[in-house]
C-alpha cells in the first residue's frame, strides 16, 4: 500500500471532477461558496428592515469578500436605496472606475482608488466606532475620518449586486461576493485585524443583522444571522470558491 493510500490522502481530494475555470474566475474549491452575479440581471433583495437603520451616531461594521469581473459602469456591490430617487442610496458601495465609493445619507462619503482588484479575492470592511469612520481593503486600513451621517434606514430594501430589482446593467456587479457580514450597534472583531486570520470567521457576533455565507448551492440566499431575512428576490447562481480555499480541486 502506498503511503498516500495509507494516509487517505489523495483519494478524498477526488470527490468530484475538476471544472475548467474561465480565465476570469475564481479557483474551484472543495468547500463553502460564493454568490455568482452576471452582471447583467442577478440580484438578491431582502425586504426593508429596521435592523439596516442605524442612525447618526451607533457603531456598525460591514464586510464583504468580492471576486470582482465588472466592466459595468457604476455597478452596487449592494444598495439600500436609489441614486437621486425617493433621497438617494442611504447605504452601499459601489465600484466605478478604480474607485470605490460608500454611499450613505443619500451622497458618497468616502470616494476611494482601487488598483489591483480586478480577479482577485478581496476583502472590504466599513465599519463606525465611536464616531469614526474607518475602510479597510485585506485587511490594511484605507480611509478615516470623523463621521456623522444618517446610516441606512428602514423602509426600502437591501439589494446585493444591484441598486433593485429593476436596475440597468449598468448599476448590476458582474463576480463573486461572500461572507457578506452587517453588524448594527457593533463591530465583528473577528475581522477587524491587521492580517487575514488564519481562518474564515463564521460566527454571527453581537448585532448581526444579515449574515450571507453562501456554503452551499441550496442556501446560497440564506441569511444566517439571528433575525434569518428571507430574500424577496433571487436571480443569482453560486460557485464553489471561497478566500479561505484558494487551491483548486487536484
Amino acid at each position: 500500500m502506498s503511503i498516500s493510500l495509507a494516509l487517505g490522502v489523495g483519494v478524498n481530494r477526488l470527490r468530484k471532477p475538476v471544472a475548467v475555470n474561465n480565465s476570469n474566475d475564481p479557483p474551484i474549491t472543495e468547500v463553502t461558496g460564493a454568490m455568482a452575479f452576471n452582471g447583467t440581471n442577478a440580484h438578491v433583495i431582502y425586504p426593508a428592515s429596521s435592523d439596516y437603520d442605524v442612525g447618526t451616531s451607533a457603531d456598525f461594521s460591514i464586510e464583504w469578500n468580492m471576486w470582482f469581473q465588472s466592466a459595468n459602469a457604476f455597478p452596487r456591490v449592494f444598495s439600500i436605496g436609489e441614486y437621486m430617487v425617493n433621497g438617494g442610496i442611504k447605504l452601499g458601495v459601489s465600484i466605478e472606475t478604480n474607485t470605490l465609493y460608500f454611499w450613505a445619507g443619500g451622497g458618497y462619503v468616502a470616494a476611494l482608488g482601487l488598483a489591483s482588484y480586478i480577479n482577485s479575492w478581496n476583502h472590504f470592511m466599513i465599519y463606525r466606532s465611536s464616531g469614526t469612520l474607518v475602510i479597510k481593503r485585506n485587511y490594511s486600513q484605507i480611509y478615516s475620518a470623523a463621521n456623522s451621517t444618517y446610516i441606512g434606514g428602514s423602509s426600502e430594501p437591501m439589494a446585493i449586486g444591484a441598486e433593485n430589482a429593476s436596475s440597468t446593467a449598468s448599476a448590476r456587479f458582474k463576480g463573486y461576493i461572500t461572507d457578506f457580514h452587517f453588524v448594527k450597534e457593533g463591530i465583528n472583531t473577528a475581522s477587524n485585524v491587521s492580517s487575514k486570520p488564519a481562518s474564515r470567521p463564521e460566527a454571527s457576533v453581537a448585532g448581526t443583522k444579515l449574515f450571507l455565507k453562501a456554503l452551499t448551492d441550496d442556501n446560497k440566499a440564506v441569511d444566517s444571522s439571528p433575525s434569518a431575512h428571507v430574500a424577496s428576490a433571487s436571480t443569482i447562481a453560486w460557485r464553489a470558491s471561497t478566500p479561505w480555499e484558494p487551491a483548486p480541486i487536484m
